[in-house]
């Protein structure tokens, strides 16, 4: 019978959790549909989000980018911070996980204040889906990573 060896080494195919890296790879995305002039700065969510609540959806893409928009982080939950923070669940789609803040009160006025917040991204990755009409997935291999091959 074959054991199988413990690899202790990275190699080309060794996964790894990326994190926030995914949110400069979003704004390379948000990037490509500006320089196309497939979206605006001030364009505002409900345009591209249409299951954003009335508050997120009056927000524009310059707040959430910028973190700007008054959306909480998960640190800033005052009900379960510890569950939220260490969540590995996988969604099965953008819009599974705007519904984890979509009726949370703004911890401010939308560009009174600086709040940095994982999901500004994820909004802003609906955005994405709502502007190509494609998968967020779908449009970063085929117009981001494709390209760079």
């Amino acid at each position: 019978m074959q054991t199988l060896k413990k690899k202790n080494f990275a190699d080309s195919i060794t996964k790894y959790r990326i994190g926030s890296i995914s949110k400069s790879l979003t704004s390379v995305g948000l990037g490509l549909l500006f320089e196309r002039k497939t979206i605006e700065p001030n364009s505002i969510v409900e345009n591209y989000v249409p299951y954003a609540n009335s508050k997120l959806s009056k927000l524009t893409i310059k707040e959430l980018a910028s973190h700007t928009s008054g959306i909480r982080n998960y640190s800033s939950c005052l009900c379960f911070p510890i569950w939220e923070f260490y969540n590995n669940n996988q969604y099965n789609s953008i819009k599974q996980s705007v519904l984890i803040f979509n009726n949370d009160d703004l911890i401010f006025e939308p560009s009174t204040d600086f709040n940095y917040s994982t999901y500004n991204y994820t909004l802003l990755s609906g955005i994405i889906e709502g502007a190509t009409n494609l998968d967020y997935l779908e449009f970063m291999k085929t117009n981001v990573f494709e390209p760079l091959n």
